[in-house]
């Protein structure tokens, strides 16, 4: 066997799937599909059951996850370690973060260290999902977070403060909360789905205790044009929420419902030039801008 196969056989124990593998991968399902029966016939063994809900491994594939595994994290610490070395502000660059994130802020900081190093390609990939930076599942990871992950490097980039939105159109129908004692009766839309990357955003469901909650969704960009149409109040980041035309701040939450925002990097690649280059730009465009991003009034 070689990399490429055990990497589809992992895809595939990940996702469950050989369609979520294929997304993993970037390949076609008809890709992952050929390259598991090949890898099953040449070992003469059946990997995984096929099951109604998903592809589940077999005994011999709980067996060689374990040496998979290991073949795994000792080819990323080989990759690490040699883009570790590059010093040439050239190439591409996997940069991870959140849909608001990056709509509300940081793709015009992108644009921007674009023209700054035009020989530097950046492949920004937006959602809740955690790549792992140990596999290069990405290069530079922006996150909202309580607490760093200890392997990692990581730079507090801002606090992120939290408020009521809510659209013209529903304050004059049912009149504007001054604060979260008057909130008794009002509607809501909230996260579906908890927790989110790790994290518990059910501040909007907390708030609704006596409310009521008249639309969820798991993607924050959707829930702020919910609230655009007047059908409740959203709990959203001030720097996502503010410079919205068809949203008015209702008004702050207190500190303890605010998030830390972490710029992460592989230790291994700390050094590379255009990971430093980007890191370091990244850190100058927030420290510009961290009024807007933490919501100052």
């Amino acid at each position: 066997m070689n990399w490429d196969d055990l990497r589809v056989f992992l895809a595939i124990a990940d996702q469950g799937s050989l369609a979520g593998a294929a997304r993993q991968l970037r390949v076609n399902h008809s890709t992952v599909f050929r390259r598991l029966n090949t890898i099953e016939e040449d070992l003469k063994v059946r990997l995984f059951e096929r099951l109604p809900r998903g592809y589940v491994l077999t005994a011999a594939g709980e067996e060689m996850t374990v040496a998979a595994r290991r073949v795994e994290a000792d080819v990323a610490d080989i990759e690490r370690r040699i883009v570790g070395r590059e010093v040439q502000l050239r190439g591409s660059l996997r940069v991870t973060t959140t849909e608001a994130l990056a709509e509300g802020y940081l793709t015009r900081c992108i644009v921007d260290f674009g023209e700054l190093y035009p020989e530097i390609t950046v492949d920004l990939v937006v959602g809740y999902q955690v790549y792992d930076l140990s596999k290069r599942e990405a290069d530079v990871a922006i996150r909202p977070g309580l607490r760093p992950p200890d392997h990692l490097i990581a730079r507090k980039l801002a606090r992120l403060r939290w408020a009521v939105y809510a659209a013209p159109a529903y304050i004059d129908r049912f009149g504007t909360p001054g604060s979260v004692a008057e909130l008794k009766d009002h509607r809501f839309v909230a996260f579906s789905d908890e927790p989110v990357q790790g994290l518990s955003f059910g501040w909007a469901r907390e708030l609704a205790a006596d409310g009521e909650v008249v639309f969820t969704s798991n993607n924050l960009l959707v829930q702020r044009d919910a609230a655009s149409a007047g059908i409740g109040l959203a709990v959203l980041p001030t720097y996502f929420g503010d410079p919205n035309p068809g949203l008015r701040r209702v008004f702050a939450l207190d500190d303890a419902r605010s998030l830390d925002v972490w710029l992460l990097t592989h230790p291994d690649l700390r050094d590379t030039a255009r990971v430093k280059a980007f890191n370091e730009f990244i850190l100058q465009a927030v420290k510009r801008d961290k009024t807007v991003l933490e919501g100052a009034e």
